[in-house]
């Protein structure tokens, strides 16, 4: 019996070489990886999925609209990652396409990292490193974590496992997350209270929808720090560059980029900290949430 055709749309998938891993998906399918090592163009993608009848699919952040959907065999997706919103969940379930996600796994490497970054960024750690590898011994004064006003913007999994982390500082934590209703516990605030009084902000939504634009960007306090690792449109890039020059925005790390690979106008700026989509790369985290992904497909087929 030929086996169906799976695609592993994510262009990093099974970069540990698990040879019982490959032969679990080898067992059940016949796998077709991402030909280009990056994340697939619109074009790219239809031709993929048709080209080779696809029934099944690995998604990274490639958009799955109704165009790209329209014409194919597709049977499930899954996504390799917590958020759905590239994905036309309406046209889906007209297509009877069942779609699944890997929500719980990546909490651990995004939140450990986005902690890592704030103390890097409020300790001037780049700046340092940067005048050493100049040759320059030059000390910065920078600020504690503790006990600052931290805004986390999107209050799911990887939001909540930051504020088990951030505990320990004993900050005050502001939450906004408008698709939330809330406990007494929570110090929830809406969005135009919450930013004249962060010290820090860090996003982790699952929607695309522009969070921080021009309007936002008038009410943050000067000095503010800046955390993204959700999606790169949150964020309006032009007002970001805009406060960075004005010292506004004090330092930003983005992980997220509305195109990606990233080669943009933001690289010119050495307070405007990138990494390329790192946010849940690690060995451990990747491992499960691939495994999560094929078993999401096995189980559902």
């Amino acid at each position: 019996m030929r086996k169906p055709n799976l695609l592993l749309a994510t262009s990093s998938f099974n970069q540990s070489k698990e040879r019982n891993f490959d032969r679990m998906i080898r067992k059940n399918f016949n796998p077709i990886y991402n030909p280009y090592k990056r994340k697939l163009t619109k074009v790219e993608l239809i031709k993929l999925l048709n080209f080779n009848e696809i029934h099944y699919v690995v998604a990274g952040l490639e958009h799955y609209c109704s165009d790209v959907l329209k014409n194919t065999k597709l049977k499930i997706i899954s996504r390799l990652g917590s958020g759905i919103s590239n994905i036309d969940i309406k046209f889906s379930k007209k297509k009877k396409i069942k779609v699944f996600s890997t929500p719980n796994e990546p909490a651990d490497a995004v939140s450990e990292l986005t902690l890592s970054m704030m103390i890097a960024m409020l300790r001037e750690v780049f700046d340092s490193n940067y005048k050493m590898h100049k040759k320059l011994w030059q000390r910065e004064s920078g600020n504690l974590l503790y006990k600052k006003n931290v805004l986390i913007i999107g209050y799911g999994r990887i939001g909540k496992r930051l504020k088990q982390l951030l505990a320990v500082f004993k900050p005050n934590i502001i939450i906004y997350d408008k698709m939330k209703k809330y406990k007494n516990n929570i110090n929830y605030m809406p969005l135009k209270v919450a930013l004249p009084k962060a010290d820090i902000i860090t996003f982790h939504t699952s929607g695309e929808e522009e969070i921080l634009g021009k309007k936002e960007f008038r009410l943050l306090k000067k000095g503010v720090v800046i955390c993204n690792v959700s999606r790169g449109s949150v964020i309006n890039e032009k007002q970001l560059i805009s406060s960075v020059k004005r010292k506004i925005v004090k330092k930003v790390w983005l992980d997220v980029f509305n195109t990606e690979p990233y080669t943009g106008e933001m690289t010119k700026y050495k307070n405007i900290i990138m990494t390329p989509h790192i946010g849940s790369f690690t060995v451990e985290t990747r491992k499960k949430m691939e495994k999560r992904a094929i078993e999401n497909i096995i189980n559902n087929i």
